[in-house]
């Protein structure tokens, strides 16, 4: 082989390499950030889960004068609006 060839064959296995390097660097990041995402989802859930459901919450009903259809406190009946 000549001298050039043999060059530029060492050229190309150092550029691999160091491609190769480069790319499993960035790609560890990436990994590590989406684990880190999914454990901090899944302390959430456990978190949720301990807790129970969330509190319901309970409206006072009244009659309305005019039809006697009970509604929640505040807010006018529908015979009102029509």
């Amino acid at each position: 082989m000549s001298a050039i060839l043999k060059f530029v064959l060492i050229a190309a296995v150092i550029g691999l390499v160091w491609f190769v390097v480069r790319t499993r660097g960035r790609i560890n990041p990436l990994k590590a950030a989406t684990e880190a995402a999914r454990r901090v989802a899944e302390g959430q859930k456990r978190e949720d889960a301990k807790s129970g459901p969330p509190a319901k919450v309970v409206h006072d009903l009244v009659a309305c004068p005019k039809c006697g259809a009970f509604g929640p406190t505040g807010r006018p009946c529908a015979c009102e609006k029509a």
